[in-house]
This record gives structure tokens, sequence and C-alpha cells, in this order.
């Protein structure tokens, strides 16, 4: 039987006892059916793992043991920033879930002047829950033992006003360089996706005058889902755990 993994928002440590209660304890208990003596491993993203096993299960509640602490999988050699433009339905899903699974730090979420999703507030709050619970089930399915910063979009104005601390790349299928050609001098990368439609030629002049580095990925125009995963992995392969 897999090893279930679920995350808790929680302090955890050795020997300590932890009671479920709602959601948590109906989907392990009612949907999975683990019993009291079952093991899983909890993680809370602190970048360990802790075995557990289950010593009780109630109607509402479910009770269990933390018997073990071991280091989560390492860092990358490269941090990836991913600063995805909104996108309409379960597109941005598909985009934060395949960026968590292949090991990207932190999301900047970005509005730009072809992005169609528009929020307010409280439907925004509610989005920013979804979507941070997409990036915690990417983790809890990809082994990963700590969890992706998920940040409230910005306007692209103010993204590229504040000072760089690293080096920024924006994926743009008319680019003259491909990932062989990006120099990275420094650990760490901020990779900029658009929304559907692409970066408007106004936007990429900007991104020019900020010294930021278009990039393409192969001779085909991806989708705006499909291009921040594919860079990902194109760049973990050239400058992270990938190769």
């Amino acid at each position: 039987m897999k090893l279930r993994r679920i995350y808790l928002q929680m302090q955890l440590s050795v020997a300590a006892e932890i009671q479920l209660e709602g959601a948590q304890a109906h989907y392990l208990a009612r949907v999975l059916r683990l019993r009291a003596g079952h093991n899983l491993e909890v993680f809370n993203g602190d970048g360990n793992n802790y075995s557990a096993e289950i010593l009780r299960v109630s109607k509402k509640a479910l009770s269990l043991k933390i018997k073990q602490c071991s280091v989560g999988i390492p860092a990358s050699k490269i941090e990836i920033n991913l600063v995805q433009a909104l996108t309409r339905g379960e597109r941005l899903d598909y985009s934060l879930q395949k960026a968590t699974e292949l090991g990207v730090n932190t999301i900047q979420l970005l509005l730009t002047e072809r992005v169609e999703l528009h929020l307010e507030e409280k439907r925004l709050q509610r989005r920013m829950q979804h979507w941070q619970q997409v990036i915690i089930s990417a983790c809890e399915q990809s082994g990963r033992s700590d969890v992706p910063v998920l940040s409230e979009p910005l306007l692209l104005a103010d993204y590229l006003a504040i000072k760089p601390a690293c080096e920024r790349l924006v994926l743009d299928p008319q680019a003259q360089q491909g990932v062989s050609g990006i120099a990275l001098s420094s650990g760490s990368v901020d990779l900029l996706i658009g929304p559907e439609g692409g970066f408007t030629e106004v936007e990429l002049l900007q991104f020019a005058a900020e010294n930021v580095q278009a990039m393409r990925i192969g001779p085909r125009t991806l989708r705006s889902e499909t291009a921040g995963p594919a860079a990902i992995a194109i760049i973990q392969q050239y400058y992270g755990d990938l190769n």
C-alpha cells in the first residue's frame, strides 16, 4: 500500500500526539479508510518528513503519533521564482501544480495588459485559498517537504519597479536565444510567463529596458499553462537537479 502524505499546518515534533478533525480526518478515515495502526507521512513545510502512526479513529476525529523525522528532498542548485500572469479556468491550476512538482521556489502572480481574469477582493481571496491548496496537493503528491510561497497578483509595472535580487528571464517565442545562450551569474532566477495571447510589444520593450533577458524554448508557441512548466524543466535540466 502506498504511504499516504498529508500537509499539516502546525508544529511537528517526534513523539507528539496530534488530533485531526474536520476535512482532513474525514478524508483519511472515510475516503482512504485508514484505521488505527496504519502509517502515513506528514509534513508542515519546514523541509522535513515526519512518519506517523494512526492511534485512534472516531466518528469525527483521528489521532496520530509522530514517530520519526527525516530530511526531505534537498533543494535544487538553482532557485526558480515563477512570475505567472493570471489565466482563466483550470489553466492556472495546471501551471501551479506542475511548477510545484518541478521544484519552483516561489510563485508571484502577475497582472498584464492581456490578462482577462479580473477578481474583486473577496473572490480573489477565495481563489488564493484554492490556488494554495493546489500547491499543497502537488507537494503531497510529489514528495516535496517545502511549500512554495504564493503571492497575490502584482501589476506588471509594480513588479518591474522592484529592484531585482536575481536574474530575470521572460519567455518569448520570438526571442533569438534559448536557455543555452543565457548566462546566469547567480543561483536564482525570476521566470516571467505571459497570459493567453502573450505579452504585448510594449511590455516586451519594457522588459528589455529593465534588462530582463528574453528566452525561447523551441520553434513552437506554447500555451501559457504549458510554457511555465516546460521552461522550469529546461532550467532545472541545465542548472538544477534534473540533470
